[in-house]
């Protein structure tokens, strides 16, 4: 899988083109985590990292509809990698979605997506 989406998806998620960069973090979410299986264990770490980096940049999206997906995204992945995502990390992401997203004034997509996120953490008892 790694081998698929790698050459192509981390320059999509940089793409100019709204669409090109919104298809690609739908595909990204989708296939969180990416894990290369031929890489040593420093790499595999560098390379998750990068995975929370790309999703912290969706977050501060210039395109508000590649913010909801990632907003969406962000909650999707912090509740069924709860255990992988190391916590700084988790509520960092959180707290941007609660005290960021939740505010956007360009998007109410986003805006909703971010109270669902909050829903879904209240519920769980995630942070």
């Amino acid at each position: 899988l790694y081998a698929c989406y790698s050459p192509v998806l981390w320059r999509s998620l940089r793409a100019a083109n709204i669409h090109v960069r919104a298809n690609a973090a739908e595909h990204f979410i989708a296939v969180f985590p990416l894990n290369d299986p031929t890489a040593s264990r420093s790499d595999s770490d560098d390379l998750l990292q990068k995975q929370f980096d790309a999703l912290d940049s969706l977050l501060d999206d210039e395109c508000p509809s590649v913010r909801a997906i990632g907003v969406s995204g962000v909650c999707r992945i912090v509740c069924s990698f709860f255990e992988l995502m190391p916590k700084a990390t988790r509520e960092y992401l959180l707290t941007k979605v609660v005290k960021k997203m939740a505010f956007d004034v360009t998007s109410s997509a986003v805006r909703i997506e971010a109270i669902k996120v909050k829903l879904g953490v209240s519920i769980r008892g995630l942070g």
